[in-house]
């Protein structure tokens, strides 16, 4: 068994080989998904499947919509692992959580966690405190994963599901 796992720019923040992330759109990340995957396949024969987890999911669930079209050889199953629910209702509900988080990624000056506190208010303590508990225990890297963790709102925000049944075992 060979495993590949695939990391979106900008996502490595726990050490130096991150890099900033121009990935704020969920076709943008299934986008790059499916590429690893051609990739990946173009030097390897044997049989795969995608599997995503929390916000992956939903990129993983895309990218393998991207290879079926592309009629690529298809993974042997597609396994989604869901985050949080509650997040997903947060964003959905929260008017201005894509443009609130965008901020985040124009002026980086605010990733900080007193800023987000601020966008979701003593209303929202659940969310902020599964944010908190996400967060890397090394405070200096903060500001990049709190960008990194901005861009995936803002994707999910601004991101229409697409019901279809895959061709791949889910």
């Amino acid at each position: 068994i060979t495993i590949c796992g695939i990391e979106l720019p900008g996502k490595n923040f726990i050490d130096s080989r991150g890099t900033e992330f121009g990935l704020t759109s969920i076709d943008e990340m299934s986008d790059y998904v499916a590429g690893k995957i051609s990739d990946f396949k173009s030097e390897n024969s044997a049989p795969f499947i995608v599997l995503g987890v929390s916000f992956g999911a939903t990129v993983a669930y895309e990218a393998t919509r991207k290879i079926e079209k592309r009629e690529q050889e298809l993974p042997r199953a597609f396994i989604p692992y869901a985050g949080h629910p509650k997040a997903l209702e947060w964003i959905r509900q929260y008017a201005n959580a894509g443009e609130s988080f965008r901020q985040i990624l124009n002026d980086r000056r605010k990733a900080t966690i007193e800023h987000v506190s601020n966008i979701l208010g003593p209303e929202k303590n659940f969310f902020l405190n599964a944010f908190k508990e996400n967060l890397p225990s090394n405070v200096t890297v903060w500001p990049r994963a709190i960008a990194a963790t901005a861009a995936d709102i803002v994707a999910l925000h601004e991101y229409l599901y697409h019901p279809e049944k895959l061709q791949t075992k889910v």
